[in-house]
């Protein structure tokens, strides 16, 4: 599995059962309806409310009420400024690179010229 898939997969299917988990257990009110599939439970709750007026469960926030967000979570960089400075002036062609696809998407998660790597191997360990 590469860096791309497992990212969107992994990742965030276990940040969303940790998230619901939690919701059940500190949230009073919360609906324990023996899944983790919230389109079902928010299509169920428009579907009620559409037909009869009456909200079905009061504590639930619909996630189709709120709008887009221009956030990064997952993959993001973690550097000091001076680092991003000398990053940014860095003029490089990422297609005259040999990038991977896993690379590629870490640049544009990262919104980086080229990804951060750890350093791999004798010879790069040397160099530093």
């Amino acid at each position: 599995m590469g860096v791309e898939m497992s990212d969107c997969l992994m990742m965030a299917e276990r940040k969303h059962r940790h998230n619901h988990r939690c919701s059940k257990r500190r949230r009073n009110g919360f609906p324990k309806v023996g899944h983790y599939d919230i389109w079902l439970i928010d299509s169920l709750q428009n579907l009620v409310y559409k037909n009869h007026s009456v909200i079905l469960f009061p504590e639930w926030s619909n996630t189709s009420d709120f709008m887009q967000k221009n956030e990064s979570f997952g993959t993001i960089t973690l550097h000091s400024k001076e680092l991003h400075e000398k990053i940014q002036s860095i003029s490089i062609d990422q297609f005259s690179c040999n990038l991977t696809s896993d690379m590629r998407y870490l640049c544009k998660t990262m919104g980086r010229k080229l990804p951060l790597l750890p350093v791999h191997g004798f010879p790069e360990k040397r160099t530093l």
